[in-house]
C-alpha cells in the first residue's frame, strides 16, 4: 500500500479474505484502501440485509463470521456453509465441476434456509470456482462474485475521493 501510494496510484485493493493489514494500510496511507470482505459484506447487508458465507472449510467459515462483527454487520450475518475442502481439492472440483456445483448449491440451500438473501464465496480459490462455472445465484439468491465488488468498490471510492469525499476506515 505505502509503494502503490509512493507510486501514484489512485487506490490500494486487498483481496485476502481475512482483510489482513487493514488498520495498518489505513494508519500508514492516505489511498483509499478497499478491503475485500469488508467491501463484500457491507454490499451483502445493503442488497439483502442477512447474508451467508459459502466457504471450502468451517474454520474459515467461522472467521469471516467473526470479521463480519468487527464491521459492525454480526446481527446480518446467518450461520454460512462448507464442505471441508482443502486446497488441494480444488483441483478435484475442477475436474468434476458439475459435482462440485451441485454439492456447493446443496450447501447454499441450508444457508438461504437459515434466512441468508445474499450467498458470499469466501476466498478467492472458490469465488474463482463459482466465476468460472457459472454459479452466480441459488434458487433466486445471489452468490456475490468477491473480486468484482472489490474492483467496483475501489473505483468507486477513486470517484468519491476525486468529489472531495474521503474514504477511510
Amino acid at each position: 500500500a505505502i509503494r502503490a501510494e509512493d507510486m501514484g496510484y489512485g487506490a490500494f485493493v486487498n483481496v485476502t479474505t481475512t482483510d489482513a493489514g487493514r488498520d495498518e494500510v489505513l494508519e500508514l496511507t492516505d489511498l483509499p484502501a478497499i478491503f475485500i470482505t469488508e467491501a463484500t459484506v457491507h454490499l451483502a447487508a445493503q442488497m439483502g440485509g442477512r447474508f451467508g458465507f459459502l466457504t471450502h472449510n468451517s474454520g474459515i467459515r467461522r472467521k469471516m463470521e467473526q470479521i463480519t462483527g468487527r464491521y459492525g454487520l454480526g446481527a446480518m450475518v446467518v450461520e454460512g456453509a462448507s464442505l471441508e475442502l482443502t486446497y488441494h481439492d480444488f483441483v478435484k472440483l475442477y475436474a468434476d465441476p458439475a459435482a462440485g456445483r451441485a454439492a456447493f448449491q446443496a450447501e447454499a440451500r441450508k444457508v438461504i434456509a437459515r434466512g441468508a438473501k445474499v450467498l458470499i464465496p469466501a476466498g478467492g480459490p472458490l469465488n474463482m470456482f463459482f466465476v468460472d462455472h457459472g454459479l452466480r445465484e441459488v434458487d433466486g439468491v445471489p452468490v456475490l462474485d468477491i473480486l468484482a465488488v472489490a474492483i467496483k468498490a475501489a473505483e468507486q471510492a477513486m470517484g468519491l475521493r476525486r468529489a472531495g469525499v474521503a474514504m477511510r476506515g
